[in-house]
């Protein structure tokens, strides 16, 4: 009896997992609250965007906003380096901005929510640090490994559609 409950169980999530993902319920406008009011998904992928994942990348207003997050990570110090990062934004007229992220810890960043574009503008993109990868062979002064460029974690939590940005100690700026 009891496998014949965990298996209707099973069927219970699958389908209520499709209904959910049911095209009618992704046609509806998803909508995430932030601390600064309510924000539509569509205003965190780029639908309208022209810009390539490059021109987004070497944008004066990111590059700028991508070396001051590298100096605030405190690259060079062993204990109080972290990952710095932020959201990248496109207005309606192609402009790019930038909102920075609250500093994160030695190995991860936890972004804030975006905060709502001007009205025709959206989020096209996210950049972060990650300032322990030493080169030529990957470890930090204490032996440990880190790996080069954006991680599984990094790619996964990536807003699909938008432009991901990691820079590390050697210099690399890797798009994902």
């Amino acid at each position: 009896m009891k496998a014949s409950w965990k298996s209707f169980i099973a069927l219970l999530c699958v389908l209520i997992a499709c209904i959910a993902w049911s095209p009618a319920v992704l046609a509806a406008p998803a909508v995430a609250e932030t601390a600064a009011g309510p924000v539509l998904a569509s205003q965190i992928s780029p639908l309208a965007s022209n810009k390539t994942p490059e021109q987004i990348a070497n944008d004066p207003a990111v590059k700028a906003a991508m070396d001051a997050a590298w100096a605030d990570s405190n690259a060079d110090n062993a204990t109080t380096r972290h990952e710095e990062g932020g959201w990248i934004y496109e207005d309606a007229d192609g402009n790019i901005s930038v909102q920075r992220w609250p500093a994160g810890n030695r190995s991860s960043i936890d972004p804030c929510p975006p905060a709502p574009p001007q009205p025709g503008g959206q989020v096209v993109g996210e950049f972060h640090t990650h300032p322990n990868w030493h080169p030529p062979d990957g470890k930090d002064e204490a032996g440990k490994e880190w790996k080069q460029g954006p991680s599984e974690a990094d790619k996964n939590a990536k807003t699909p559609g938008t432009t991901g940005i990691v820079q590390d100690r050697s210099g690399n700026v890797t798009l994902y």
